[in-house]
Order: structure tokens, then C-alpha cells, then sequence
């Protein structure tokens, strides 16, 4: 006889099943909160923009894109999450950095990089993101600062030195006999 009857383990299955559905719940209504406050503070700091550069010299305000409603929690939702932690790490941080810097600072920040946390998981989160741009390789910054994007420069394919073609080709040959015979074993023998 087992300590723990089928009835009280179905038991227990079933309230950690509402257990688990109710702290869903409140994770998506904290996650909703989360959201509406990164965008007030998104939309906080374009009306600072705005009202410095007006101050300097009368420009039109840059449209201010509207972020979609999300209604769950999706299982790509990662991305902007990261993306949006590394805009408010470079917004805080208030200059360029270098990729290295930003992941070290997001990882102070306490947020997760996807994969095994390294730079390159990094970028690849970051570089689909409308405001981060890159002034210059392995430095990330943002587009209200009014840096431009770099131009990447199309990549010179090298062509072979006639002394590496030739050494591979040697390299390649069998070595020629110089009067020595070399017998080689036979199978089975």
C-alpha cells in the first residue's frame, strides 16, 4: 500500500493546475502593465524630444509609431521584450555603445539573452528593432539621437596568390619515387 493514494495526488494535480492558471493570469496582467509603462515612458521621452528641439529650431515632430495591442503572451515575445530593455539600456546609458558594454549592462539589468547569452544572440534580438542603429560595426545606439545607420561595405572577395594555388596543387600530387621501392602490404598476408 502507498502512502499517497491516486486521490491525493489527482487532488494536488488539480489545484496546482488552477494554482498555475491563476499566476498565468496575473503574469499576463503584469506583463500588460509592463508594456502601457515602457510606452508612457516612450511617449514621455518623445514630448522631451520634441519640446528641446523646438526650443533650438521649429521642426515638425517625428510621427510617433503606435505599439499593436498584444493579446497573449506569444511564444516569440522574447524579441521585443529584449529589444525594448535594450533601447531603455541605451536611452539610461544616454551615448552609443559598444556591444560588449550593452551586453554587460543588460545582464546587470537582470534580463535574460535568449541562447547562450552572448553578443551575437544579442544583436541578432536587437538588429530587426526600428530604433537601434549601428553608426559603426560593434557599436549600437538610437535613431532619436539622430545617428545614421552605417553603410556596410560590400565584401571583397580575395583571390588567390599563384604561390598558394600552387602550393595546394602540390600539396595534392602524390610524392614521385626517386629510384626507391616501397612494397606494400597485401591484404590477408
Amino acid at each position: 500500500m502507498s502512502i499517497l493514494s491516486t486521490e491525493t495526488l489527482t487532488s494536488s494535480a488539480v489545484a496546482l493546475r488552477e494554482r498555475i492558471a491563476a499566476m498565468k493570469a496575473e503574469l499576463a496582467a503584469i506583463t500588460e502593465e509592463l508594456r502601457r509603462a515602457e510606452r508612457e515612458v516612450q511617449l514621455i521621452t518623445e514630448v522631451i524630444r520634441v519640446r528641446n528641439e523646438e526650443g533650438e529650431e521649429a521642426k515638425p515632430p517625428r510621427s510617433v509609431p503606435i505599439v499593436p495591442e498584444q493579446p497573449d503572451l506569444a511564444v516569440d515575445s522574447q524579441k521585443p521584450r529584449l529589444a525594448e530593455a535594450v533601447v531603455e539600456v541605451l536611452r539610461r546609458h544616454g551615448k552609443v555603445m559598444h556591444i560588449q558594454e550593452l551586453t554587460a549592462a543588460v545582464r546587470r539589468a537582470g534580463i535574460p539573452i535568449p541562447g547562450r547569452g552572448e553578443s551575437a544572440n544579442l544583436i541578432a534580438h536587437i538588429r530587426p528593432h526600428p530604433e537601434v542603429v549601428r553608426p559603426v560595426r560593434g557599436v549600437y545606439g538610437l535613431r532619436e539621437w539622430g545617428i545614421e545607420e552605417a553603410v556596410p561595405r560590400p565584401r571583397r572577395r580575395r583571390r588567390r596568390s599563384s604561390r598558394s594555388v600552387t602550393a595546394g596543387k602540390a600539396a595534392t600530387r602524390r610524392p614521385q619515387s626517386r629510384g626507391l621501392v616501397v612494397s606494400r602490404p597485401t591484404r590477408g598476408g
